[in-house]
């Protein structure tokens, strides 16, 4: 095996490779050559969306005569997008990108939002087919018009909750122009009807569930708002903040894209920069020879600069002490790790207190938080309440519960009686406050049981 030699992009006029596949059975060696082209020619090609696998799991095709390992999972999208009779000119960032070039790659991940956008189709490729993803397919057109009775056909609802069990999570799709196509196997749909069908298939579903909110006077799976929301309303939500808004902030894209994967840790910060607010791109650079550690305080440096630091990280889950990433300040959320099923600490959501909150910190519009030069320190303005003398530790059995109510009630009037170490001047404020209802939420963590 070879690597593939490639020739210097022209960054200053805008150049991209273009793969293109020769046609081919599905029995033929995957054929390619590269070539260069300039965005500001709006050259013909489509965009690939995919996951890139397990790195250790690969498979050959040719470039440009050279025999190339891709991920198996890039050689079965092209294999299975490959005609038997034209040629597919396509972008794939694993091979249109010199990935031994650190500033080549930096150079082009600037540059994919523009890639993206001036595809003349984008790709969203989810994977081989399954039991239920042929007929799921034919069906979505139909359910998307409503001409299709869902419980005879239990298959699409079947395909769309075992996407959870797919590792996709497609944000390029935010930054398509046209309406990108979902392929899977040999079947394919233009993302609206995707989304559309499962729309569909949502209300009815999460309808028998209980889980939708009536917007009016009559019980009806038309007139409901889902309350659950899966991978793909993430995406659909995200595609619509970015073409409807320009974008958004780094926060909101972290947290639309918090169960995605990546296979560089670097690119759960910098793959979504193309869908960043203009205004907030120019302060963030792109530079993969940086550690992991310090990409993820300069994002999170970012978010405090924009004054949401503190309501942002009260979304996140806490910092694992295990971590593998080296060196990650305390503060600093571990991004490639935001996912349920990969978290071994704690969501810092189950310590918000209950809806209407009396107590909730700093405040969900505290401008808080400066970082420091160095990446390591975050430095927190705070007002000094008090200093916890004693903790009661509730019973599991709400009969316990309520035999310790004297004990609250004891615990509380030493409390309110006991001297404040504060000067003259904040004395009538603590005064006020203690004596108040949020007292009683601060003893008990204004939590309800078993929330942390």
């Amino acid at each position: 095996m070879v690597a593939i030699h490639y020739s210097a992009l022209n960054h200053a006029g805008r150049e991209i490779r273009l793969l293109t596949v020769r046609s081919g059975s599905t029995k033929d060696r995957i054929d390619c050559s590269l070539t260069h082209v300039s965005l500001t020619n709006h050259p013909t090609y489509s965009a690939l969306s995919y996951v890139w696998g397990n790195p250790e799991e690969r498979a050959p095709i040719t470039v440009e005569g050279a025999v190339v390992l891709v991920t198996k999972k890039l050689w079965i999208a092209l294999r299975s997008l490959r005609s038997g009779t034209e040629d597919l000119i396509i972008w794939v960032d694993a091979v249109c990108i010199n990935q031994t070039d650190v500033p080549e790659r930096n150079e082009q991940v600037a540059m994919m939002g523009d890639i993206y956008a001036s595809a003349t189709s984008v790709l969203i490729w989810i994977g081989e087919a399954d039991d239920t993803s042929d007929v799921a397919f034919d069906l979505m057109p139909g359910i998307m018009n409503r001409a299709v009775d869902l419980r005879a056909h239990s298959e699409a609802g079947s395909f769309y909750f075992g996407l959870s069990g797919r590792p996709w999570f497609n944000r390029e799709l935010a930054l398509a122009t046209n309406d990108p196509i979902v392929i899977c196997g040999s079947q394919r749909v233009c993302w609206t009807t995707f989304v559309g069908a499962w729309q569909v298939v949502a209300k009815e579903l999460f309808t028998e569930m209980g889980q939708v909110r009536y917007l009016g006077h009559q019980a009806d799976t038309d007139n409901v708002k889902v309350l659950a929301k899966i991978k793909f309303d993430l995406l659909e939500d995200l595609r619509r903040h970015v073409r409807g808004m320009g974008g958004g902030s780094l926060g909101q894209l972290l947290i639309f894209s918090r169960t995605s994967e990546a296979s560089q840790a670097e690119d759960r910060i910098y793959a979504l920069l193309a869908m960043l607010r203009k205004d907030d791109l120019a302060s963030i650079a792109i530079d993969y020879r940086k550690p992991v550690a310090v990409i993820y305080a300069e994002a999170m440096a970012h978010i405090f600069s924009t004054g949401d630091g503190p309501d942002f990280l009260s979304g996140m889950w806490l910092s694992d002490p295990g971590c593998q990433i080296s060196d990650l300040p305390s503060w600093v959320p571990d991004f490639s790790s935001q996912a349920a099923e990969k978290a071994t600490v704690p969501s810092s959501v189950a310590f918000h207190p209950p809806y209407p909150r009396t107590v909730s910190g700093p405040g969900a519009d505290a401008a808080n938080g400066v970082v420091h030069p160095d990446m390591k320190t975050l430095e927190i303005r705070a007002l000094h309440v008090d200093i916890v003398q004693g903790v009661l530790l509730f019973d599991q059995s709400k009969d316990g519960c309520m035999r310790q109510l004297p004990e609250v009630a004891a615990m509380a009037a030493r409390a309110i009686e006991r001297e404040l170490s504060v000067g003259e001047e904040q004395r009538p404020l603590y005064e006020n406050y203690r004596r108040s209802e949020p007292l009683w939420r601060t003893l008990v963590s204004d939590k309800r049981r078993g929330s942390g």
